[in-house]
């Protein structure tokens, strides 16, 4: 099941991926995610379609469980990241995610359970991480590496 959400992005706003296989988490980040400023605009539960959907919306940020049926949310941003520089925040569950999330270069992972005043924080920390990660891209054309 996915939904892309309509997009009427002023420029100010920043633009969100959700992927989570819970429903209700789903749900959640649906609810939470406007009332705190920000816009979403796909709503997946696997990572294929997070990928597919990523090509045409191109969010700012992508927010994912680390494990998704098929492709796994790491593998997902990996992939959006050939051709988008895109901020990463991982919703992890347990030792194992967050190990899989801490190997992901340059995210920020949220253990659940979080609270709702923890969500700007980590996406502020992602959003940096991304300015980073888009400095290291144009370093990298510039010196045609």
């Amino acid at each position: 099941m996915s939904d892309v959400l309509d997009s009427a992005s002023d420029g100010r706003r920043l633009r969100i991926a959700v992927a989570d296989d819970e429903y209700e988490l789903r749900q959640y980040f649906a609810r939470v995610l406007p009332h705190l400023g920000y816009e979403v605009v796909i709503l997946v539960a696997d990572g294929e379609e997070l990928v597919r959907l990523s090509q045409k919306s191109r969010p700012d940020l992508v927010i994912t469980d680390v494990i998704l049926p098929g492709m796994s949310g790491t593998v997902a941003v990996s992939v959006i990241r050939r051709w988008h520089p895109v901020a990463a925040v991982f919703v992890t569950e347990n030792a194992f995610e967050d190990s899989a999330a801490s190997s992901a270069e340059r995210c920020v992972a949220l253990a659940k359970p979080f609270a709702m005043s923890e969500l700007p924080h980590a996406i502020d920390r992602a959003m940096l991480l991304r300015s980073e990660l888009e400095r290291h891209v144009r370093f990298l054309r510039d010196w045609d590496i």
